[in-house]
């Protein structure tokens, strides 16, 4: 347990408990037996995800400020300690701090950094983390979650970008210069992402995320799409991965309502092209439904 041993003491930790079924409830029951945390509850949800294990979170904190740890990432000791005082002694809203990543089987360590600190929201938008282990490492007043509202639960992946980038609009970003959280590098995780279902999810999350900010810079929003479906595709077909590939074009499909038949022409045309001469895809077909 990584809470128990912060140097700052004052706080309440709300255990949410999603549905586990590896007898989490009765390890969770037999530490807090012998733990030194004075306040804690325990929350129980049933297989809705992580925005809604969050929000349920969020919902019962009483405090001044939140924070976040998934149950395989760690803190430092002194992590809340300086996230704390950074808040006290300014008006920024959001704090963060540096992160290192860990991987339990080779115990090799990676620091990594984060784009909240560039403030360019196109470079926020194109990144897939605003802050790197955000989940697990951000403080954040109660009074901007009152202003931003709840995690997005339609969002299957992704839910955290979206977050912190609701978050920037709002309020203001500080970074701790200190490695002081820890991100497991899940190997469980690496394999789901290397599977063509959740890569497509991830990619309508994005899109979803993306469609959000329409109205806030449309060119911007339609070249990061764009961009974000060619670097997919390309991926794929380096790896020829054609079925990834093929659903890819079908997500460009559903895209192009949205894209102008020369600009789906100028982005895609080359990989309609490699598709079709590993005969893995009709180009007829494809070219009438986007019309061109």
């Amino acid at each position: 347990m990584q809470i128990e041993n912060q140097t700052y003491r004052e706080y309440e930790v709300l255990f949410v408990d999603d549905g586990s079924t590896d007898g989490t409830r009765n390890i969770l029951k037999k530490f807090l037996a012998i733990s030194a945390i004075e306040k804690w509850s325990v929350l129980e949800s049933l297989h809705l995800g992580l925005a809604h294990a969050r929000n349920l979170g969020i919902i019962n904190a009483k405090g001044e400020f939140i924070a976040f740890l998934d149950c395989d990432d760690k803190w430092h000791p002194e992590k809340l300690q300086y996230q704390v005082e950074a808040m006290k002694d300014s008006e920024v809203d959001v704090v963060f701090s540096q992160t290192v990543g860990f991987d339990k089987l080779s115990e090799k360590t990676q620091p990594h950094n984060s784009t909240a600190r560039c403030g360019d929201p196109s470079q926020i938008l194109k990144s897939e983390y605003v802050i790197y282990g955000g989940g697990s490492n951000v403080l954040i007043r109660s009074r901007l979650v009152r202003e931003i509202g709840l995690f997005d639960e339609s969002l299957l992946f992704a839910e955290d970008l979206d977050y912190w980038i609701r978050a920037m609009t709002a309020g203001t970003f500080l970074e701790i210069p200190y490695k002081h959280v820890f991100i497991n590098f899940r190997n469980d995780s690496m394999q789901r992402k290397n599977d063509i279902d959740i890569k497509i999810q991830i990619l309508k999350s994005l899109i979803a995320i993306y469609n959000k900010w329409k109205d806030w810079n449309p060119l911007l929003i339609r070249r990061i799409t764009m961009q974000l479906f060619s670097e997919q595709i390309h991926a794929a077909l380096k790896k020829r991965n054609w079925d990834y590939a093929k659903q890819i074009l079908s997500l460009i499909i559903d895209q192009s309502k949205e894209l102008s038949a020369d600009e789906v022409k100028t982005e895609y045309f080359f990989y309609f092209l490699l598709l079709y001469s590993q005969a893995k895809y009709s180009l007829t077909r494809l070219m009438r439904k986007v019309k061109i």
